[in-house]
């Protein structure tokens, strides 16, 4: 039987303050959870997703008139990021020794490798899963706690990706939030630590000067870029 955390996913604005107030005292927890516990939040992803395979196809006809074969490729996509990461995951997670410079000799050097904390993935609507689903996954593999806000433009899908995530995860570690473009610049009023972009570049440069404000890395993936 699932286990349904039951977050709403179109909070109003003190609850947007609230769940990434809430995110952020989770994130350090986050950060030290181990390769097993990484790959086993992988693994019920991809789970959720073959279970659920039908509505996923069912959001996409109602969203795009999506053949039902065309959306198990985009699942299949997911599979394949989640798998992928999951088989090397370890071996990424562990420090890497470096030669000391000049300066320090006689000392030990490593590289460590640090979840970037605090996540939002602002996904797009002609492949509403694999646009907000793999980037998601790397974030969750990384130690990240996550909010997605998926496109208006596909209202089933993001509806869908809602579910599967409050059943999923406690809103503190991975949220969804629903909604237009006025939703979208309430979560760039946070500081996030990285912000991952799918769309057109008018609303790229947007995401960018939002970014900047906070020092934010970003992702963009923008159509002519």
């Amino acid at each position: 039987m699932e286990e349904t955390h039951g977050t709403k996913h179109l909070p109003p604005t003190a609850e947007i303050e609230e769940l990434f107030a809430a995110q952020q005292r989770k994130a350090p927890e986050l950060a030290r959870m181990d390769a097993a516990a990484r790959r086993a939040r992988l693994r019920r992803i991809v789970a959720y997703l073959q279970e659920h395979l039908g509505e996923a196809q069912a959001a996409l006809q109602a969203d795009l008139r999506r053949a039902p074969i065309d959306t198990t490729a985009e699942m299949l996509m997911v599979k394949s990021e989640a798998d992928f990461i999951g088989r090397h995951l370890e071996r990424w997670m562990r420090p890497q020794r470096v030669r000391p410079s000049l300066l320090s000799l006689g000392t030990t050097s490593q590289i460590r490798y640090e979840p970037k904390g605090n996540v939002l993935i602002l996904g797009t609507w002609n492949a509403p899963f694999a646009c907000n689903l793999v980037p998601a996954i790397g974030a969750i593999a990384a130690g990240n706690a996550v909010i997605l806000k998926p496109s208006e433009l596909a209202p089933h899908a993001a509806a869908f990706l809602g579910r599967m995530i409050s059943t999923l995860f406690a809103p503190e570690e991975v949220a969804v939030v629903e909604g237009g473009a006025k939703r979208a610049a309430e979560l760039l009023e946070h500081p996030f630590n990285h912000i991952y972009f799918t769309g057109s570049s008018a609303v790229g440069r947007i995401v960018m000067r939002a970014a900047a404000r906070h020092l934010a890395s970003v992702t963009l993936e923008m159509g002519g870029k």
